[in-house]
């Protein structure tokens, strides 16, 4: 026994003391580290905890999208809006639909010129239509007659002609609603939008000739020969005051088809200036 404590005495002498300040140093670096394991996992938890909540809120069935109001639409009806949306007999959930895809595909509906969707927590949505406006109906023959907006966008097919909405000749004819027309037919479709501002009703027909030329059909039987899309405005305000003026006979055509040079003349449609 006397050599084991002897020993034991050895060892601690060879043990080298440890200063006050360095056991104090140690004992913070000790408490440092717990302090941020505490740390780490109370915002472990909270964040388990948020990430169960947003679970919880976002796939709850009382979020789910079970009341549509759908408004503004004077064309489309509302089944027609809802199953282009997809909407129809799902039901999402209000914080995971795809909004700016349901408006897109709203979109493609004829008549549909734009529409907005507003989201009632917790289970309701209200899309806004805006509805196209027709400016013309082109005659397609015996396929009937195609309404169009200013856009180029064919909106419906009518077997009869809509009475007081200008006709349009030579623009199509296998057209079918929601097609766009191309670029040239913008600008003819360009006149038809300002012809009834300006002629009203004494103008029953445009005609788009074969050399893209564009002439209007008045009721008097006289024609107004446009030429180009261009200065339309003022050609159609150079015509009207020739038709004013009562001094047309039946049959004529009122050449505009140069700006401030106006000519009257009893061809038919065609360019006077060249027959």
């Amino acid at each position: 026994m006397a050599d084991k404590t002897k020993s034991r005495n050895k060892i601690q002498q060879r043990r080298p003391r440890i200063h006050p300040k360095i056991r104090e140093r140690r004992s913070e670096v000790i408490k440092q580290k717990n302090k941020k394991r505490l740390i780490f996992v109370i915002a472990l938890a909270v964040m388990i905890l948020a990430l169960i909540v947003f679970i919880v809120v976002v796939y709850s069935p009382i979020t789910q999208v079970t009341d549509i109001v759908v408004q503004g639409n004077q064309h489309e009806s509302d089944t027609q809006v809802l199953q282009a949306a997809n909407l129809y007999q799902q039901k999402p959930q209000l914080f995971l639909l795809n909004y700016g895809q349901v408006q897109k595909d709203i979109q493609n509906l004829p008549w549909v010129l734009s529409d907005q969707i507003e989201k009632n927590w917790p289970n309701q949505i209200i899309i806004t239509i805006k509805d196209r406006t027709e400016i013309g109906q082109i005659n397609m023959g015996k396929a009937g007659f195609a309404l169009v907006d200013e856009y180029g966008r064919i909106l419906q097919i009518q077997s009869q002609a809509i009475p007081n909405l200008l006709e349009i000749d030579n623009l199509g004819s296998h057209l079918i609603p929601g097609q766009n027309l191309g670029a040239f037919d913008i600008g003819a479709l360009n006149v038809a939008k300002i012809v009834p501002s300006i002629l009203g009703p004494i103008a029953t027909k445009e005609i788009v000739e074969s050399d893209n030329s564009i002439s209007v059909v008045l009721g008097s039987n006289n024609t107004i020969y446009l030429g180009s899309a261009s200065d339309i405005r003022q050609k159609l305000l150079e015509a009207l005051a020739i038709v004013n003026h009562g001094s047309l006979l039946p049959n004529q055509t009122v050449d505009v088809s140069i700006p401030n040079s106006p000519v009257v003349t009893s061809s038919s449609i065609v360019n006077s200036r060249n027959g």
